[in-house]
C-alpha cells in the first residue's frame, strides 16, 4: 500500500499508511519492523508540514524506544507537541504511556497525575462520540486500562503512606475516600501538632462521611472533643464513653445500645502520648457500608502513625532569616539545581542564551540571574517584551530612530540595543517576532552593529544578547514561521525553566519566600501554617510560579490573624462553567456585530489580560459552529477579507491555531 501511494505521488496517504503499519507491528511485538515505518513516517510528515501526522509519530517513536530513559522524554516531547497544536486524542493517549513509564518506576504520584489527565481527556472526547460508536470507541486497549491504572496507583499511593493491608485497599475504591485518604496521607507527613491533624481528620469526616462523627483524644491529661454533622451532649459523652470504655483497644463495629436503634463504630488511638479514638453513629436506616467501615479502619490507622511522628518528631527550628534565594530564584529541588548549574555556565561565557520555559516560571529571573553573575554585572540590563509591542513600533524600540524617519518622530532616538551598551538585552517571548523582524536581529548578532530606522550607517554595539520564549523554536521553524539561521545563533546555550508541577517540592520554599516579602512589604509578622503549606500543594497550577504567587499573596490579605491557614478563593476568577459562558458570550457578541474582535480580542491578549487558553476556547467553539471553515469563522466575526490573513498570522503566532480537519470530520 505504502509503494503504491508513493507512486501516485500521495505523501500524505503514504505517512498515514506507515503510522498503521507501525502501530500493527507494535502491536504484534515486532519492534524493528515498526522502528523502520515510523522513521519513514517521521522524514515524510516533517519535511511536508503534515504536523498531525508528525504528532502520532512522535509518540509511536517513543513506544518503539528500547531504554526507559529514552522512552520517558520522547514521550514527553509527544505530549508537548500534541498539547502545542491542540490534539486531544494523542494528549490522551500519550498521557495513558507516560503513566505506565512512571508507573514502572515506582513514581506513583506522577504516574496518577499522567493518567487522570488521560482518563479527563477521554471522558470529554467520549461525550461527543455518536451512542452508536461509543461502545467500539472505548473498546481500545488503552483506553479501557487507564482507569484501572489510575485506581492501582491510588492503592499504592496510599499503601506506601499507610502501610495498611490489601484487604483494606477496596477501601479506595470510590473516589471520595482516594481524595480523604490521599489528603490525610499528606497531613500525617506534614503536620507539626496533635491538633492540628486530629482538625484535619475531623475535616476529612465531614467531607466523606454522611453520618455524625466523634473524635474524642486525651493529651497532658487534658480530654478534648471534636464533632462533625452534631453537636457534641453531655448525653453522647456518657454513651460513647461506655463504648470506649468497654472496647478500649479493640475497633468495633455494631449496636451501641440495648435497644439496637443505632449503630456505632469505635475505632481506638493507639499512641503513647493521645489517648481516645474515633466514633461514628448512624441510625438503623443509614448503616455504614463494607467500604465506610474499611475507610474508617484506614483512617485509624493513618492517624496512629501521624501522631507516632509528632511524637518523635523535634521541635521545629523558627527561621530567623528568609529562605535563601539564588538572584531571586527559589528552590531546592533537583531541577532546579539543574538551573543554577546552567545559569553559572553562562555566566561564565559571553554566548547568546535561549531560555525555555511555561509563563509564570520565571525566565526574565533566569536571564537577570545570568547577567548578575557574569562580568556585565555593572552594565545595563535591558528587558523587552516582543509580544506587548505592536509590531509596527517593535523595530524602532529595538534599534532606535532618526529624526524624520517616520511621523511622529520628532528627535534622535536611540535604540534598547544602544541602551544595552556593555550589558545585556533581555528579548521576551521571542516567537512573537516577524520575518522581517527575524533577519535584522540574525544580522545584529553576526555583525555586532544595529542601524537606526532612517540612517544607512551602522553602530556598533557590545551587547549580551538573552530570548526567552513559551513556545517551541524548533517547531515553529518546521512551520516555517521561525528562521533556522537564527535559531542556532540563539540556542548558542539553553536553559530549561521546568514548570512548577514537575518540582512541587519546592512550593513550601516558594510560600515561605514570598510570605516573607509580604511581610516586609506590609511591616507584619503573618506566618503559613503546615495546613495551608499542604492546601497550596494540592491545586494544579497551570500558571506556575506567577500563579502561586498570586494565591499566596491573597490568601496573606484574606487571613484574619497571623496564622494563613485557608487558600483564599479567587473570587474573580471564574470557575469553569463560568469560562464557558464567558466564551461563549464573547463568540455571541462578535456573531452579531456588538464587539470588534481586534479591539475586544486581539489587544487585551496582546496585553496578556486574556489567556491563550481563552483563544483556544474561541477558535475551538468557532470551529465547531463553522465546521472547521476558518473563513467562515472570520465572516461570522464580522471580520473584512483583507483581514483574513492577519487574522490567520494572529493565531499562528499566538500558538491558538487549531487543526480544521478533525473537525471537518465530526460533520461528516
Amino acid at each position: 500500500m505504502r509503494s503504491v501511494a508513493e507512486s501516485l505521488g500521495t505523501r500524505y496517504q503514504a505517512c498515514r499508511v506507515s503510522l498503521q503499519l507501525a502501530g500493527l507491528h507494535i502491536a504484534h511485538g515486532d519492534l524493528p519492523k515498526a522502528s523502520v515505518a515510523v522513521k519513514y513516517a517521521i522524514a515524510i510528515s516533517k519535511r511536508k508540514g503534515f504536523k498531525v501526522l508528525f504528532s502520532r509519530a512522535l509518540l509511536l517513536r517513543a513506544l518503539v524506544s528500547d531504554r526507559v530513559s529514552d522512552k520517558r522524554d520522547r514521550l514527553k516531547v509527544a505530549l508537548a507537541q500534541a498539547e502545542s497544536i491542540g490534539l486531544p486524542e494523542l494528549i490522551a493517549e500519550a498521557s495513558y504511556h507516560l503513566g505506565l513509564v512512571e508507573m514502572e518506576a515506582n513514581q506513583f504520584v506522577t504516574a496518577h497525575e499522567y493518567f487522570v489527565k488521560s482518563a479527563n481527556v477521554t471522558k470529554r472526547l467520549a461525550d461527543n462520540v455518536p451512542r452508536r460508536y461509543i461502545k467500539g470507541y472505548l473498546a481500545e486497549t488503552w483506553r479501557k486500562d487507564v482507569l484501572a491504572k489510575r485506581q492501582e496507583c491510588s492503592e499504592r499511593i496510599i499503601s506506601a503512606a499507610t502501610r495498611i493491608s490489601d484487604a483494606q485497599l477496596h477501601a479506595a475504591r470510590d473516589v471520595r475516600f482516594v481524595k480523604s485518604l490521599y489528603k490525610l496521607s499528606l497531613a500525617m507527613s506534614s503536620a507539626t501538632s496533635y491538633q492540628e491533624f486530629i482538625d484535619t481528620v475531623a475535616d476529612a469526616l465531614d467531607e466523606t462521611l454522611r453520618q455524625p462523627a466523634f473524635i474524642s483524644f486525651e493529651h497532658a491529661g487534658t480530654v478534648s472533643w471534636k464533632s462533625t454533622r452534631v453537636k457534641v451532649t453531655d448525653e453522647m459523652r456518657v454513651r460513647l464513653g461506655a463504648v470506649a470504655e468497654r472496647f478500649q483497644n479493640k475497633s468495633y463495629f455494631g449496636a451501641s445500645g440495648e435497644n439496637n436503634r443505632s449503630t456505632t463504630a469505635w475505632i481506638p488511638f493507639q499512641s503513647e502520648e493521645i489517648k481516645g479514638g474515633l466514633f461514628v453513629e448512624c441510625g438503623k436506616s443509614n448503616r455504614l457500608t463494607e467500604q465506610e467501615i474499611d475507610y474508617l479502619t484506614v483512617v485509624g490507622t493513618i492517624a496512629n502513625a501521624a501522631f507516632d511522628r509528632i511524637h518523635d518528631k523535634p521541635v521545629p527550628i523558627q527561621r530567623s532569616q528568609p529562605v535563601s534565594e539564588f538572584h531571586g530564584l527559589v528552590g531546592s529541588s533537583r531541577l532546579m539545581k539543574q538551573v543554577y548549574e546552567h545559569i553559572e555556565v553562562a555566566a561564565r561565557n559571553t554566548a547568546t542564551v535561549l531560555i525555555e520555559g511555561e509563563s509564570g516560571t520565571g525566565k526574565e529571573l533566569v536571564a537577570r540571574a545570568i547577567h548578575e553573575c557574569g562580568a556585565r554585572a555593572k552594565g545595563p540590563f535591558i528587558p523587552l517584551d516582543c509580544g506587548a509591542i505592536a509590531e509596527s513600533l517593535i523595530e524602532s524600540e529595538l534599534f532606535g530612530s532618526r529624526k524624520g524617519s517616520y511621523t511622529g518622530s520628532i528627535a534622535d532616538r536611540p535604540g534598547m540595543f544602544e541602551a544595552a551598551h556593555g550589558g545585556t538585552i533581555f528579548l521576551d517571548e521571542i516567537s512573537n517576532t516577524s520575518a522581517g523582524l527575524q533577519a535584522k536581529l540574525l544580522r545584529v548578532i553576526q555583525e555586532r552593529e544595529v542601524r537606526r530606522i532612517g540612517e544607512t550607517k551602522g553602530r556598533t554595539v557590545d551587547v549580551r544578547v538573552i530570548v526567552a520564549t513559551n513556545t517551541s523554536l524548533e517547531a515553529l521553524v518546521q512551520q516555517r514561521l521561525f528562521r533556522q539561521d537564527l535559531l542556532y545563533r540563539l540556542k548558542v546555550l539553553h536553559v530549561r525553566v521546568p514548570p512548577l508541577r514537575n518540582r512541587r517540592e519546592d512550593i513550601p520554599l516558594l510560600a515561605e519566600h514570598f510570605v516573607d516579602k509580604l511581610n516586609v512589604a506590609q511591616h507584619l509578622k503573618k506566618y503559613a501554617t503546615p495546613k495551608f503549606i499542604e492546601n497550596l500543594g494540592t491545586l494544579s497550577y497551570p500558571g506556575n510560579v506567577r500563579e502561586l504567587q498570586n494565591v499566596v499573596e491573597r490568601s496573606y490579605l484574606f487571613a484574619k490573624g497571623a496564622a494563613i491557614i485557608a487558600v483564599a478563593a479567587d473570587q474573580s476568577a471564574s470557575s469553569p462553567a463560568a469560562g464557558i459562558d464567558e466564551i461563549q458570550r464573547w463568540f455571541k457578541e462578535l456573531s452579531e456585530g456588538r464587539k470588534d474582535f481586534w479591539a475586544e480580542i486581539h489587544e487585551p491578549y496582546k496585553r496578556r489580560d486574556i489567556s491563550r487558553e481563552k483563544i483556544v476556547a474561541l477558535i475551538d467553539l468557532g470551529l465547531r459552529t463553522t465546521r472547521g471553515n476558518y473563513k467562515t469563522m472570520a465572516s461570522l466575526f464580522k471580520l473584512k477579507d483583507k483581514d483574513y490573513r492577519r487574522f490567520m498570522d494572529f493565531l499562528r503566532r499566538g500558538d491558538c491555531l487549531l487543526d480544521f480537519r478533525p473537525y471537518r470530520k465530526m460533520a461528516q
